[in-house]
């Protein structure tokens, strides 16, 4: 498991930083304006209703894909492809048709701050889009195919072809077509990534579309989904959100919480995204084969292997945002004021890093024991908090209240799920977490006092010189004292490589 979480990790590195070059050259070429803001909303919009609604089907289709795949039936695993196929099509077609039909209507709730001409411009890009609701439906099954049968890499590289097709679409037509560039783009993106998830699907297992039949199964996967449609649904709604409240905020609001929120995800994809989409397919096989220890086991270790990470990753945003923002966008139509703005809100989601951490990996218990209403409970108490929260923050606090707001919506869910997942697996070393817990916050608080005292020392040096010193010393900082305190998961860490050292 630990291979292939490492393998995955390493392409979405190699994916995330061509995804930085695609995010600079989008700043570069449209900045933080009324134009970007729009692309942003429609984008986000379109992208969240097809993860919310083809993630909940693809995430039950692995976990019973999975009890099929322990049993070897190759001809069961067939039909239950076939099926999903022939009964998710239409309902992905109509829900494509919805979209196109009622724009304006979507238009006016996304976007309730906007006037008329901005709101048939959001109208516009959303029918645009709307293509893209079948072509996400596709790419959903292959992923999950692909996951179920441990073949973890083909589906992470999708992000890689959104790059460059975006980037070719900027620096070609960017400056006479202008940000409805981006939309084309992004059309040509799912077209192109169908194709290559089906070659991949059908080089990779031995499976092809057949006749459907009649499948109980198939009431399974709806009764499953509804649920977990609505749970991810409250999830992907935090981001709509914002966008939504951001929309009645200064001009540009909307680019800052996008792009503070693009660094934020590429750290979670990197890091959490893999980690979840390894343990999905392996916690799902434990429960299948009634596996309760070794899941236990992976659960607690995989926790408290993140939060040693994770806590390692906001210190260094905390000390280094400013500098980290300029780095990525900080050039062409991107000011000085999109840079300080920025900068703050993406030292606020940096924090709730942590709790999706938590959350994300506690989630898959829930989903490996198909307990969807759960996990449907938990994400929309956690939406409820993050709406009132966002309603309360914006207006005396602006983006910084709503960034705020919704890293307290990520810390109510995580917790709610870590009270929850009580009822499938216990957790054991409880006051081994709670001296994690406390030796991190120590060690997190003097490398944020020296990350200060550094910025009064380096102030008139160059960002990129800011940026290497902080994270260095940061970073030294942070890793010694972990192993003066004898934390586990360090004093592990070099044990294991010290022993590959030797074998070589």
């Amino acid at each position: 498991m630990l291979k292939a979480i490492t393998s995955v990790s390493a392409v979405l590195l190699f994916v995330k930083i061509i995804g930085f070059i695609k995010q600079a050259v989008i700043a570069a070429y449209f900045g933080a304006t009324g134009q970007t803001d729009i692309y942003m909303l429609v984008s986000e919009l379109v992208e969240s209703l097809g993860e919310v609604l083809f993630s909940s089907i693809s995430i039950t289709f692995l976990t019973m894909y999975a009890g099929i795949y322990a049993d070897k039936n190759e001809l069961a695993k067939r039909q239950f492809v076939s099926n999903t196929v022939f009964y998710g099509l239409p309902v992905t077609i109509i829900l494509m048709i919805a979209v196109y039909l009622f724009s304006p209507q979507l238009a006016h709730l996304l976007a309730p701050g906007y006037d008329t001409a901005q709101l048939s411009e959001v109208a516009k890009y959303l029918k645009l889009m709307s293509i893209g609701m079948v072509t996400m439906f596709i790419s959903a099954v292959c992923r999950a195919i692909l996951d179920a049968e441990k073949h973890f890499i083909p589906p992470k590289l999708e992000g890689l072809i959104k790059s460059i097709i975006t980037i070719a679409f900027c620096v070609f037509l960017g400056k006479s077509a202008g940000v409805t560039v981006l939309i084309y783009s992004l059309v040509i993106y799912y077209i192109v990534t169908d194709i290559y998830l089906i070659a991949n699907v059908r080089k990779l297992t031995s499976l092809r579309i057949t006749r459907p039949e009649r499948d109980k199964r198939m009431l399974t996967l709806l009764s499953l989904s509804v649920p977990l449609f609505i749970s991810n649904g409250s999830v992907y709604l935090h981001n709509i959100v914002d966008k939504a409240i951001g929309s009645t905020l200064d001009e540009g609001s909307i680019s800052i919480l996008s792009y503070s929120g693009y660094l934020t995800n590429t750290i979670h994809s990197l890091v959490i995204g893999s980690v979840c989409t390894v343990l999905l397919s392996y916690f799902s096989t434990y429960v299948a084969e009634k596996n309760n220890e070794e899941l236990r086991k992976t659960l607690k270790n995989c926790i408290r292997i993140l939060l040693v990470t994770i806590t390692y990753i906001v210190i260094m945003i905390s000390v280094s945002s400013k500098e980290i923002v300029t780095l990525v966008y900080g050039r062409g139509a991107f000011d000085e004021t999109a840079v300080k703005s920025s900068a703050i809100v993406l030292v606020i989601y940096g924090v709730g890093l942590i709790f999706t951490g938590i959350r994300d990996v506690l989630i898959r218990v829930h989903y490996a024991y198909q307990d969807t209403m759960q996990a449907m409970i938990n994400g929309v108490i956690g939406m409820l908090c993050n709406i009132a929260l966002s309603l309360l923050l914006a207006k005396p606090f602006g983006v910084y209240g709503i960034a705020a707001a919704t890293v307290a919506a990520y810390f109510v869910t995580a917790a709610l799920s870590a009270f929850t997942v009580k009822k499938h697996v216990r957790f054991s070393d409880v006051n081994g977490f709670i001296k994690l817990v406390f030796q991190l916050a120590a060690i997190s608080a003097v490398v944020i006092a020296i990350g200060a005292g550094l910025d009064n020392l380096l102030g008139g040096a160059h960002y990129f010189i800011r940026l290497i010193v902080k994270c260095g010393i940061g970073t030294t900082v942070y890793f010694a004292a972990l192993l003066l305190l004898k934390n586990k998961e360090m004093t592990t860490g070099i044990k294991k490589i010290k022993e590959r050292i030797g074998r070589c």
